[in-house]
């Protein structure tokens, strides 16, 4: 029986290498057909439209806006004419630290 020279084993693998990489390629073709997943809701990203959080039943409300400083978004200024603000926390509620309060 002869012997595989190192030239022939060399081609042996070769050849055994490029059927296995042919057949890897076959799969990653077979999924690269599905889509990819659309995580940004709409083309609108990850934005929270309403920050404001609900209060859990026996415990402090979680920190809301000042009454004596109204929050008024762009799109309710652009709605009513007026200056659009920023959110200013109540400093008055019990769930905010001192530290907190300072800064």
């Amino acid at each position: 029986m002869p012997r595989l020279t190192s030239g022939r084993s060399l081609l042996v693998v070769c050849v055994l290498a490029g059927l296995a990489a042919a057949a890897a390629s076959g799969q990653v073709a077979a999924q690269s057909e599905s889509p990819v997943p659309d995580f940004s809701s709409k083309m609108a990203g990850w934005v929270n439209i309403n920050t404001d959080f609900l209060p859990v039943a026996g415990a402090p409300a979680p920190t809301s806006n000042d009454p004596a400083h109204p929050y008024v978004s762009n799109q309710d200024a652009r709605r009513a004419g007026i200056q659009p603000t920023f959110r200013v926390a109540d400093l008055r509620n019990p769930n905010l630290k001192p530290w907190a309060k300072e800064a």
